[in-house]
């Protein structure tokens, strides 16, 4: 009998201690405005023409991004809110070789990304000032590219053509993260992001490009 008495004083302690934890984690999130600028790397996944041979591709960016808007607790420790921004998720390099005998073509196809953003995102305190956040929402992409071709009949001088590309339209984004709040301004997250696009270059299928963008999250919150 005393056992389970020590036993029930432990657990409840255990219990009244996270609670508190969560409480205290709970109060640094506040109804008001905030401001995020990500930054990191942005990894490409393009469909391209299977039939080139020799194939390499520079996929990894730098990106970029910031985020406004206005979050409101709802039911702590959980808050929600909207947001608009801008992001610029780097370039990618994509060479290969074509021909026969006697025709050979060496080509390269250099592509940009970038996108205007609005969405709704989610925060949630987790004990020791941790959290958890995400968000979604409708991406204006707008892609370019720049398509270098060289190469010609293999007993004649090398010909080199260029042309370039452009592709634009609404697609939807979404991204998690997870954090630390040092205070009740200041947050700082690790993020992962997903983008998308339609790949229309020379040699492109046509089909959709995805950009995955893995950074760092500073977030300022203003109340």
């Amino acid at each position: 009998m005393h056992a389970s008495v020590l036993k029930a004083a432990f657990v409840t302690a255990l219990l009244s201690s996270s609670f508190a934890a969560m409480a205290d984690s709970a109060s640094v999130t506040q109804t008001g405005a905030f401001v995020s600028v990500t930054g990191g790397k942005s990894l490409f996944d393009v469909d391209r023409d299977p039939s080139g041979r020799y194939q390499h591709e520079d996929d990894n960016g730098t990106a970029f991004g910031v985020l406004g808007g206005y979050r409101w607790v709802v039911a702590r420790p959980f808050a929600i809110g909207v947001e608009a921004g801008y992001v610029d998720l780097g370039d990618t390099t994509w060479r290969a070789h074509y021909g026969g005998l006697s025709i050979q073509h060496d080509v390269q196809d250099k592509s940009k990304a970038n996108a205007f953003l609005v969405g709704i995102n989610g925060k949630w305190d987790l004990p020791y000032d941790f959290t958890v956040t995400a968000h979604a929402g409708l991406a204006h992409m707008r892609a370019k590219g720049h398509y270098t071709e060289s190469g010609g009949l293999i007993f004649q001088p090398s010909v080199t053509t260029r042309s370039r590309y452009s592709w634009s339209g609404n697609r939807i984004y979404g991204g998690v993260g997870i954090g630390y709040d040092f205070n009740e301004n200041v947050g700082l997250s690790l993020s992962y992001d997903r983008y998308s696009y339609k790949a229309a270059g020379p040699r492109d299928p046509g089909k959709t490009a995805h950009i995955g963008l893995l950074g760092l999250t500073v977030e300022y919150r203003f109340w």
